[in-house]
């Protein structure tokens, strides 16, 4: 029995370890999103302050490596949840979650889908101003989502079919 469980506590221990590991949030943030997008070693996270609400509280999008962070977003760290977008829809056995922010001509939204049969599509999304054509990055390995959390803390997408405004 003991056995079996220091086995398990190792087991726990490696798994919190790779997620963290796939994260470019800093030690004294809270991770959202965070997972490795294609080959490279690229990650794209979602970080906030450890308490976040509608009206305090941080949340940044970096994207790169842990040695060379390419893009952070928003660079203006005060009232940074105003940056951002969430929408969320669900029916019976699906789920979607969006979060989307614009830098300049570009629109990013990081992605977590669910349906029926279990499947999860995560990632990132990146469409140009006037472009129907879209980039579309999806997690690899290790993914850390919670982006639920961002509901009611971040200002919902009234433009996005997905969204459920009250």
């Amino acid at each position: 029995m003991m056995r079996r469980s220091l086995s398990f506590s190792l087991l726990l221990s490696f798994l919190q370890t790779v997620s963290a590991g796939e994260s470019l949030c800093a030690a004294n943030e809270k991770v959202i999103f965070a997972c490795g997008i294609g080959k490279g070693g690229k990650i794209v996270s979602m970080c906030s302050t450890p308490e976040i609400t509608a009206s305090t509280g941080r949340l940044y999008y970096r994207f790169g490596s842990p040695s060379n962070v390419e893009l952070e977003f928003p660079k203006r760290p005060n009232g940074s949840t105003r940056e951002f977008l969430f929408s969320h829809y669900t029916r019976a056995e699906t789920s979607r979650f969006e979060v989307r922010f614009a830098i300049g001509k570009y629109s990013y939204a990081v992605f977590e889908y669910s349906d029926e049969s279990e499947q999860y599509h995560r990632g990132v999304r990146v469409t140009a101003d006037g472009s129907e054509n879209e980039t579309i990055m999806l997690c690899k390995g290790v993914v850390s989502s919670d982006l639920s959390l961002l509901e009611g803390k971040v200002p919902c997408d009234a433009e996005s079919a997905l969204a459920q405004c009250n």
